[in-house]
């Protein structure tokens, strides 16, 4: 007995120990058990009752709180209330975290319950490799240790040993520790719909979320990922956590595209990449929470200039990271920083060495790897092992490179990923970062500077900037991805129409700004980013009053500014009759104007 848990010393249970090996975890155990039992109980009765506990198990809910008896017990005059972020915290009964172990364990549905448990990932993909540090890379093992000797027949011994404490003992997961948001709201309801959708409209989620979405979207991926339970977070840490990250980026009033706004998006594209591109089928519980996290934190701090403009200028931090990824160093010293200035905010605090290492490890790996100066040389590595291993997680596992170069991969591709969704998320984002692209290009201007490329606003050709960024950088690196993940097929696709479409479309300056007025108007805010571009009479008004500008007075300034060409310039975003894509993974052409 240890920690107040004890193995049955029943013959059923020492066989599975012994056929396993060192392997087992405290969950196959229980499960094992679970499937026994409904063979013994009465089925009609307890069935549905086992099932319960065993889904429970898997996916690592054990402790996460039941929304319906919440409501229940507001209903009935209890206090229903969830704990809130802020609430004190006991470091004295702060657990010591276990080794971990490789695969996440998810086991055959209840309808199937008489199979006997394997190990099998997410995506029924069966991995029979250990990783070489498998022990510290997840959490469902709950330390299963066996002390040594053999009895007098020779046998080994296995007496198994509880570690350090089972990954769900703890407080807790609330389904949202923020006071404004309750299960019942529309930002409840827009993430149960669209969570795992590749058009996530984060734009229209900034506005539902009151102006924090990275805190509320970093929340749900750790709490769907079962990150909780597979490193027993503690839950009022993590809501500190998450909301000091978001408070250290600038918003779209300052920074029009590197914000928190940006942060979420790639955020949710990555958990869209690991669940509806299916591609967590590769991925061990660390591998995931060290994914997520990255992205959380990916572009913290940045103040929307390149890092060319750092170097030229020769600032702070030029000079301190040596000209070399200087803004990715920069952020993820400051995610680091942020955990050990506060243990009330250090979500890794109390994991053993050797995991933490290898967190630590894996986040400045794929942090870093988001510089695109090193766009060419990491996508090459990659395309390299995607050759070698293709579909095959054995493979994958075998090389930690391999593993290394995947997980850079696909938040690279999540980072850049903005001209794979539908035309409305595409336009929007690109109105975003070539506005950041001029503000720096006024600086570098009036600071006697050459201009950056894609920064000067009096020459850029913006319709073919995005059509050369498509071709070069983003459709290479979704085909790139294609040899490991089938329905990367659907980005391509997205692709060649966002592509075809700003071909189609010569924009201007103008024509983004009148876009921008469109999409604030169906907003319903003010206007969308500060543009300092010359005003329009259609554009937000500097009080910050509801454009009330129509598609038909859009079309006819857009008119009579030009001639009409054979097509009409009216920029493909204002479009009504549009084609959509097949309603796969939330794929829709034009979005919301389809």
């Amino acid at each position: 007995m240890a920690d107040g848990l004890v193995l049955p010393k029943t013959p059923e249970v020492r066989s599975k120990i012994q056929a396993d090996g060192e392997g087992v975890t405290y969950l196959q155990v229980a499960l094992d058990v679970l499937a026994r039992l409904e063979n013994v109980l009465d089925a009609a009765a307890y069935g549905d009752e086992i099932r319960f506990v065993r889904d429970c198990l898997e996916v690592g809910h054990a402790q996460t709180q039941l929304p319906c008896l919440q409501d229940e017990e507001d209903e009935t005059g209890g206090k229903g209330d969830q704990p809130k972020a802020d609430d004190p915290e006991d470091d004295a009964k702060a657990r010591k975290r276990n080794a971990r172990m490789s695969v996440k364990m998810v086991f055959s549905p209840a309808t199937e319950a008489k199979q006997r448990p394997s190990k099998i990932n997410q995506n029924g993909a069966v991995s029979k490799v250990k990783r070489k540090d498998y022990q510290f890379r997840g959490g469902m093992s709950a330390g299963l240790q066996f002390r040594g000797g053999v009895n007098q027949g020779g046998d080994k011994l296995m007496e198994p040993v509880l570690g350090n404490g089972v990954p769900w003992l703890g407080a807790p997961v609330p389904a949202f520790p923020f006071k404004n948001v309750r299960l019942d709201s529309p930002v409840a309801s827009y993430m149960e719909e669209h969570m795992d959708s590749w058009n996530f409209d984060m734009e229209k989620f900034n506005k539902l979320s009151g102006g924090q979405p990275l805190s509320i979207v970093s929340w749900e991926v750790l709490r769907r990922s079962g990150s909780f339970s597979e490193f027993n977070i503690e839950p009022s840490k993590c809501a500190r956590f998450v909301q000091a990250v978001e408070g250290k980026y600038a918003t779209d009033r300052t920074t029009p595209y590197h914000n928190n706004l940006h942060a979420a998006d790639v955020t949710q594209t990555m958990w869209s990449m690991l669940t509806a591109l299916q591609l967590q089928k590769y991925y061990d519980p660390l591998d995931t929470t060290a994914s997520l996290l990255s992205a959380i934190v990916h572009d913290i701090g940045h103040d929307g200039r390149s890092n060319a403009y750092h170097v030229a200028k020769q600032d702070e931090l030029a000079v301190t990271y040596n000209d070399r990824s200087v803004l990715e160093n920069f952020h993820v010293s400051t995610a680091f920083r942020l955990l050990f200035s506060n243990v009330s905010t250090n979500i890794l605090h109390g994991l053993p060495a050797e995991q933490y290492t290898l967190f630590r490890k894996e986040i400045i790996d794929m942090v870093l790897s988001t510089d695109m100066a090193l766009h060419f040389a990491k996508t090459g590595d990659f395309a390299q092992h995607a050759s070698k291993n293709g579909m095959s997680v054995d493979r994958w596992h075998e090389d930690e490179n391999s593993m290394f170069a995947l997980r850079s991969m696909v938040l690279h591709t999540a980072d850049i990923s903005n001209q794979a969704k539908n035309q409305q998320i595409a336009y929007s984002w690109a109105l975003r970062v070539l506005q950041e692209f001029f503000l720096q290009g006024d600086l570098e201007k009036a600071a006697g500077l050459p201009i950056s490329p894609l920064c000067d606003r009096a020459t850029l050709d913006i319709s073919g900037s995005q059509v050369g960024f498509i071709g070069f950088i983003v459709k290479p690196s979704f085909e790139m991805l294609a040899p490991v993940c089938r329905e990367v097929t659907l980005c391509l696709q997205q692709l060649n129409w966002n592509k075809q479409e700003w071909q189609d479309n010569k924009m201007t300056s103008k024509d983004l700004e009148l876009l921008a007025s469109r999409r604030a108007h169906d907003l319903g805010v003010g206007e969308l980013i500060p543009m300092n571009l010359p005003m329009s009479p259609l554009y937000s008004r500097q009080d910050g009053s509801r454009p009330d500008a129509t598609d038909a007075e859009i079309a006819e300034e857009i008119k009579n500014r030009a001639p009409p060409p054979p097509r009409s310039h009216m920029p493909a975003f204002l479009h009504k009759s549009a084609i959509s894509a097949p309603p796969l993974l939330g794929f829709s052409r034009k979005g919301w104007l389809a």
